[in-house]
């Protein structure tokens, strides 16, 4: 079902009554405002066309839509990405109807970080929902800043990116809701009163199944004839693909997210190219930032590796280790916040140093010259760069240690 070739951030409200509503930020990207649209019973269809949904005479909510309805009430939270708050911020909005006209909580925003020494930061496209215990909360993204500079300007950093917190709810006496009794968003939480069922994405791959963990992304959809986990058992294969990892052409990078502020991510790799075809190490946010640590041969004919940057879209080389002696190498990318070194062994056991980057904060959502809240991510790859060769890159296995 196909309901406009404009709008993001689709929410499904179901009304008391078992009418079915969709909700979506109809605005972007030309603009502010959310419309509602009545879906039939099995969803599958709209029974009437969209509706704007104005705010004391407004178009609201330029982001994450939600409806909420609560003792006779409907709450139309959103988003919003602008005014006197830094980053984020979410605003609630009341009516007896559906469908509007809605009026603003005197409490908006009602939840965005005042503090300006807190770390949780960029609250976002919230859903206040409760439990089966009673207690009420709101599910809401936001961002862990960490003290940094980007070109001169001192302001938080964010290499996660977006991160999925909960803040407790509580309703004042005129129906409103109040984050954490007002202190607003928190560091650190308590936890809802449900059991403790955690769930944790693995990171490390020794790659003996027939296909990727689930943590493992692509940038684009990959040419799958460029990679196998079948033609050497245990192994990786990504061979040499053609462009670079400074291009979202070049396709054969293959990531996961950054979920931790220290760790080390580790690698095997055998590669032996031509040239200048490449393979590698790297923490990637896009095709304008990013540090890698790659293998390739030099001029001479000798192996060597090169670290390179790509700071605010300008590529640096910022070492070159010369007279590597095997093509078997293990790789390593050890982060500490803002710091990131990189490092080589043949043995696995005494690590050499392959290059530092002392002040890393342009790996982040605000280092980006691109749009920024995806957050870091860590990986391989493995390119010709031009010479148009196919030559098989082999990553024995990807490990990441952490203490987060």
């Amino acid at each position: 079902m196909q309901i406009t070739n404009f709008g993001s951030d689709p929410s499904h409200f179901v009304d008391d009554d078992g009418e079915h509503y969709l909700l979506f930020a109809a605005g972007i990207p030309t603009g502010n405002g959310t419309k509602i649209v009545k879906l039939n019973r099995e969803c599958t269809k709209m029974v009437e066309e969209p509706h704007w949904l104005e705010t004391e005479g407004k178009k609201s909510a330029p982001e994450g839509p939600h409806m909420l309805k609560k003792d006779g009430y409907y709450y139309f939270i959103m988003a919003a990405s602008s005014g006197l708050f830094n980053g984020h911020h979410m605003l609630i909005a009341r009516s007896k109807s559906v469908y509007g006209p809605f009026g603003n909580s005197p409490n908006n925003p009602y939840l965005t970080q005042r503090d300006p020494n807190a770390i949780n930061f960029h609250q976002g496209h919230g859903k206040i929902f409760n439990t089966q215990n009673g207690e009420w909360w709101t599910m809401v993204l936001s961002q862990r800043w960490i003290p940094g500079e980007i070109r001169g300007q001192k302001r938080g950093i964010s290499q996660l990116g977006r991160e999925t917190s909960l803040e407790r709810i509580t309703w004042d006496e005129n129906g409103w809701p109040v984050a954490n009794g007002g202190k607003g968003p928190l560091d650190a939480n308590i936890r809802p009163n449900l059991p403790w069922t955690p769930v944790f994405n693995p990171s490390n791959d020794e790659f003996s199944d027939k296909q990727l963990g689930i943590q493992w992304v692509f940038r684009r959809n990959p040419v799958y004839e460029n990679f196998s986990l079948m033609e050497k058992k245990g192994i990786l294969r990504i061979y040499t693909g053609d462009f670079d990892i400074d291009t979202i052409l070049g396709r054969n990078l293959v990531v996961q997210r950054e979920r931790w502020l220290h760790f080390t991510a580790n690698t095997k790799l055998t590669f032996n190219p031509e040239s200048k075809e490449q393979a590698g190490i790297t923490g990637y946010y896009d095709t304008k930032t990013y540090a890698c640590l790659g293998l390739q041969r030099a001029e001479n004919g000798t192996l060597q590796l090169v670290l390179e940057e790509c700071r605010f879209g300008k590529k640096s080389i910022l070492k070159v280790t010369d007279d590597i002696k095997s093509s078997t190498v293990y790789l390593r990318m050890k982060v500490d916040k803002l710091r990131c070194e990189f490092y080589y062994s043949y043995d696995n056991k005494t690590w050499l140093d392959a290059g530092v980057i002392a002040d890393s904060a342009f790996l982040s959502d605000q280092g980006t010259p691109n749009w920024g809240f995806m957050g870091m991510t860590v990986g391989v790859y493995s390119f010709n760069r031009g010479t148009g060769k196919r030559i098989p890159a082999d990553f024995d296995f990807f490990r990441i240690e952490t203490n987060d």
